[in-house]
């Protein structure tokens, strides 16, 4: 069984790649998620895996998704999860996938308020 993919691009060029996750992610179709992550990674790409459908993730499920993301980062591309069940999100958290993705939405959301207008002001104001 392979995954769903979607790719579509708006009007910025952004390449936004939807990858939807089968119902069970385990050992038999882990790989061809695995293979369908690796294929479209490429930099810059904002890829989104929907587990919306997805009721079951096994250990080896679990470390597709985390190296989907470690080579994500490798090829400066971005990886985000939707639609993630319960039951799921305690599997991701158990196998320390969740770790991963909530350290890269921290790291975002300071680069984000380092660079909000009050801190530009304040950087100038106390070099001047």
């Amino acid at each position: 069984m392979t995954a769903k993919t979607k790719t579509s691009q708006n009007l910025d060029k952004l390449n936004l790649i939807t990858i939807c996750a089968p119902k069970r992610l385990d050992t038999f179709t882990a790989p061809c998620l695995y293979e369908d992550l690796v294929e479209k990674i490429c930099k810059g790409a904002y890829i989104v895996l929907d587990l919306s459908q997805t009721q079951f993730v096994d250990p080896v499920g679990a470390d597709v998704i985390k190296e989907g993301l470690l080579r994500c980062k490798q090829h400066r591309a971005h990886l985000s999860l939707r639609g993630v069940k319960p039951q799921v999100k305690s599997v991701l958290h158990a196998g320390g996938v969740l770790q991963h993705f909530k350290q890269q939405a921290r790291k975002k959301s300071r680069k984000k308020s380092s660079l909000s207008p009050q801190n530009v002001v304040r950087s100038q104001a106390k070099a001047g």
